[in-house]
């Protein structure tokens, strides 16, 4: 396709090559449910700091394409819901209900404030240079 630009969904495609890529690295610097939790906590952080400073009220203006391949690509790829269910049936399965339990309520607190700490970085940035 000379002279055309990529189409969006093969930004989506690229991003969430290097995401998954990322995701196994990770799995393979510990044992489960570990990987999971810091990549789950990371793509929080990193999808929000990104949607906020690319957002329309944002300092960092990019074109659609790098949203897409970044936040559903990159950050999709990276994140690994899927796993952490497999990870907290399997403890429950195993007989390890309050593991599982501390699992999911340390997890999804973890992503939540991940989450919020990257939008308002991002729109801290975002008043500390206008």
């Amino acid at each position: 396709m000379p002279g055309r630009a990529f189409p969006i969904w093969a930004w989506v495609a690229g991003g969430s090559a290097l995401g998954g890529v990322l995701r196994h690295a990770a799995g393979l610097m510990a044992a489960p449910p570990w990987p999971t939790l810091a990549v789950n906590v990371a793509g929080s952080f990193a999808i929000a700091i990104y949607w906020a400073l690319t957002g329309p009220d944002g300092r960092v203006l990019v074109a659609p394409r790098y949203r897409f391949a970044v936040m559903a690509g990159l950050c999709g790829g990276l994140t690994t819901f899927s796993m952490f269910g497999i990870e907290f049936w399997s403890m429950m399965l195993e007989g390890a209900r309050g593991a599982a339990g501390a699992y999911l309520l340390v997890s999804a607190t973890l992503w939540l404030l991940a989450a919020a700490a990257g939008m308002f970085a991002g729109k801290w940035i975002n008043g500390a240079r206008r």
